[in-house]
């Protein structure tokens, strides 16, 4: 799906092995959603992530290939894609951090009509590969998506001009780390490799929250035994974690030497863990963030009105 892949940065650190230096770069830059400058006088602010109130199957990613066809055969002249009926777009936004509405640039496709005006663009796969530029009606970040002839048919690739892949302004920089890497993974359609790293991503997420010891298993029991556990974990049931440590597993273990078994991490599943986190970043890092503005804001004011009031006798408000 998405990846967070600059502009400037070439193939050499398209592949990175630990903290690589394109990640760095971009930390030292300031560029990216969780660097950009903020008004002094106002408190960070991060809403609920719009892909929790849409299903994925009821709006089209186009950065799929069933997507990009719902999405440009919706699509008028202008190139202009937006949400049907309040329902939010499904493609996600690295810039933003959440799902967005997308305008579709074509690039390489369809040619216009034979009367030489402009039609809607269409993804005809009689004529790949084709090229087009989502532009995000947001934050005007763009992804590049490429629909080749791959091993298994019609295939896309997706490229961000952001880093990032799921992470919220809130998220710890090594969470983000493992989530870049497996949206990098992804677009390539390296789904088991996307996998291993979202596996990475829960296990660095559970050590942020200090659950330190043994190996992810370990982390989770831990977690679970924890009482009172935090609150981000009351409502969450725990059977995503072992499942989502499982999948990881399978994606780097030797399972017999059945590779067939891969197959099993399709572009429903990945849509289904990418929901999951961008879920469980929410209860975890975001929520307590804007709840801590919530409560600043209302503060400020309850000084001012506090301080402004004559004081009354003792216990009569």
């Amino acid at each position: 799906m998405l990846v967070g892949i600059g502009s400037a940065i070439g193939p050499a650190s398209f592949v990175g092995v630990g903290l690589s230096a394109s990640w760095r770069a971009r930390k030292a830059r300031g560029s990216g959603r969780r660097n950009r400058p903020r008004a002094a006088s106002l408190p960070q602010v991060t809403r609920p992530p719009a892909i929790l109130a849409a299903s994925l199957d009821e709006v089209p990613d186009l950065t799929t290939v069933a997507g990009l066809k719902e999405g440009l055969a919706a699509t008028r002249p202008s190139g202009h894609f937006g949400p049907r009926s309040g329902t939010p777009d499904g493609t996600f936004c690295n810039g933003c951090g959440d799902v967005r509405r997308m305008h579709i640039t074509t690039l390489k496709g369809e040619p216009k009509s034979l009367t030489g005006q402009e039609a809607a663009p269409q993804l005809a796969e009689h004529n790949l590969p084709q090229a087009y530029v989502l532009t995000c009606v947001q934050c005007q970040s763009t992804i590049t998506v490429c629909v080749y002839v791959g091993p298994d048919g019609t295939e896309v690739v997706a490229l961000p001009s952001t880093y990032g892949g799921l992470s919220t302004p809130s998220t710890p920089e090594a969470v983000g780390y493992y989530l870049d890497q497996a949206q990098r993974s992804h677009a390539v359609n390296a789904a088991s490799a996307a996998v291993s790293m979202y596996r990475g991503a829960l296990e660095q997420l559970l050590y942020d929250q200090g659950f330190t010891q043994g190996m992810l298993a370990k982390k989770i029991g831990d977690l679970e035994a924890h009482t009172p556990g935090p609150e981000w974990f009351r409502d969450l049931d725990p059977e995503f974690l072992r499942v989502m440590k499982d999948l990881g597993n399978g994606s780097i273990h030797p399972n017999n030497g059945d590779v067939e078994k891969q197959k099993a991490f399709d572009d429903t599943l990945l849509l289904e863990v990418r929901a999951l986190f961008v879920e469980l970043l929410d209860d975890v890092y975001e929520q307590p963030s804007r709840r801590a503005a919530r409560l600043a804001t209302m503060k400020a004011a309850q000084a001012q009105v506090v301080n402004a009031a004559p004081a009354g006798p003792t216990g009569t408000t």
